[in-house]
């Protein structure tokens, strides 16, 4: 995905300054060949060469891989309260797991940073205020 919008970024850019591969990767200080391997999306650049491509440009990262404030990449990164947890009965007594409140599917440890199903960042202040929700007793996995 992000080589695809670096790739169409640098054919952009390259025909708005008038530069031909060579120019262009002198400008960003790695080789032509690479250069233009980047833009026919055969490698992807290090970090390092994409802060060489973005110093060259004067653009920034967020600019070059078409990435706009408002995507829903992004909203995974703003942390949402934990609001809920599911409760399930067993012979042993009742286990109740926390709910990701963005895919909803119960998650193996308390107080993690990320869910590890959808990767969406947690808040964990107020978990104590949680709703608890019941499940039928025939449920046996909770995940």
């Amino acid at each position: 995905m992000y080589i695809d919008a670096l790739s169409d970024s640098l054919s952009r850019l390259c025909d708005e300054y008038g530069l031909n591969y060579e120019d262009a990767s002198r400008r960003c200080r790695c080789s032509a060949c690479y250069f233009s391997r980047i833009i026919r999306r055969k490698s992807v650049p290090s970090i390092a060469i994409l802060e060489n491509i973005c110093n060259g440009f004067g653009k920034t990262p967020d600019c070059l891989l078409q990435v706009s404030p408002d995507t829903e990449e992004k909203s995974y990164r703003t942390p949402m309260r934990i609001e809920a947890l599911r409760a399930y009965r067993s012979g042993n007594g009742l286990f109740a797991y926390p709910v990701c409140p963005r895919c909803d599917c119960t998650m193996e440890r308390e107080y993690q940073a990320f869910c590890d199903r959808c990767g969406q960042r947690l808040l964990w202040k107020g978990f104590r205020k949680a709703v608890v929700l019941m499940t039928p007793s025939k449920t046996r996995e909770p995940f």
